[in-house]
């Protein structure tokens, strides 16, 4: 309670607008320090209760913590998260292509941050139990006080990680896709590195992870896989997705995209991608945003005779989204005509009063 009370506080910005996702914590959002400090309020409480010594309990509970801190950060390692900046030290650690941040796809090692922790906190257990309990024995309560500020004097003397998790804000670790805002830590990092090197760094395909702003939006989509293959083209492979049968490919440039991956809207384009029928690509343009089948800004085409039509992309914030109409014209009946279907159009369709009728006739073109 105290690890999600701490995340919800301090993440307001983001449980403000969708209180429902407070209670939702099987998306994850838990913050170790709220754990650390609801926890012992609670226990001091109890022991208060039952008359039991509130001090000697602290005493107990402080090596049994930090052992359980030192072993629960291995399950980074087997999650490939919680790792530092790139390095090719003898300990350095091995991170897959799709769990490296943005700005690293080209490097393969990384500090093991996690390892620094977990030894830390084993450190700390050590001493706790095999030099100071004895010492602190007649003084109830120090050994606890003792141990509670060890987390923080290990904060400056790891590596700083290349991507931050605001999912779980333990201030350590991060989630099995990690979250990085392209603008900030890492992004600034590969240019220092790059500058330092006295070289640039040739433009390549680079896979992502979900890229956030430096507060926590994303709590309700899948993080989709991406792959950098243009200076202004994401790919969401095939393979992404279960039942995808064509790629997806967005428009837009690593700011645009940092927007885009706070809501649903890839993973809404990856399920554009199953419609039978569909071919090349299920596309997302630069304004793409959720809707509530497709993304608005998606632009899908099906096969005439095997696909299907799907009025799928309705819109989610302001009403935008599609009309669906059928006739039974083909292109060499309405060509001749087009210009006045033109006006038409224009004339019986609700529109802003200030919409220029060139902006209209321009449908001629398309």
């Amino acid at each position: 309670m105290g690890a999600r009370l701490y995340e919800v506080i301090f993440n307001w910005d983001y449980y403000g607008q969708y209180p429902a996702k407070i209670v939702a914590v099987w998306e994850g959002g838990l913050a170790i320090h709220g754990g650390l400090i609801v926890g012992p309020l609670v226990g001091a409480f109890l022991a208060w209760r039952w008359r039991l010594p509130v001090l000697r309990g602290f005493d107990v509970a402080a090596p049994s913590i930090a052992i359980g801190q030192a072993i629960g950060r291995w399950g980074n390692f087997f999650n490939e998260e919680a790792f530092g900046r790139p390095t090719n030290l003898p300990w350095k650690l091995y991170i897959s292509p799709a769990h490296r941040p943005p700005g690293f796809g080209q490097f393969e090692y990384f500090h093991p941050t996690f390892l620094y922790e977990s030894v830390w906190d084993f450190a700390v257990f050590v001493v706790l139990v095999a030099w100071l309990r004895p010492r602190l024995r007649e003084h109830p309560g120090a050994l606890f006080f003792t141990y509670a500020p060890s987390r923080q004097l290990l904060g400056g003397t790891v590596p700083r990680p290349a991507a931050r998790e605001p999912g779980r804000r333990d201030r350590g670790a991060h989630r099995r896709r990690l979250d990085v805002s392209p603008d900030a830590s890492g992004a600034r990092s590969l240019e220092r590195l790059n500058q330092s090197a006295g070289r640039t760094q040739p433009h390549v395909p680079r896979p992502l992870t979900h890229v956030s702003s430096r507060t926590p939006t994303l709590r309700y989509n899948i993080p989709m896989r991406l792959e950098q293959v243009g200076p202004y083209l994401w790919r969401i492979p095939p393979d992404a997705k279960p039942g995808m049968r064509v790629p997806g490919l967005i428009v837009a440039d690593e700011a645009l995209i940092s927007h885009i991956r706070r809501e649903a809207s890839l993973e809404q384009l990856a399920n554009g991608a199953t419609l039978p029928g569909i071919v090349k690509a299920a596309l997302a343009m630069p304004d793409i945003h959720q809707g509530y089948g497709l993304p608005v800004g998606g632009v899908v085409a099906t096969d005439a005779e095997r696909g299907v039509v799907s009025p799928g992309a309705i819109g989610f914030d302001i009403n935008c989204g599609v009309r669906l109409l059928a006739t039974g014209l083909d292109v060499v009946e309405v060509k001749p005509n087009l210009d006045d279907l033109v006006n038409a159009l224009f004339t019986s369709i609700p529109r802003r009063v200030s919409a220029p009728r060139a902006a209209w006739r321009s449908l001629r073109a398309t």
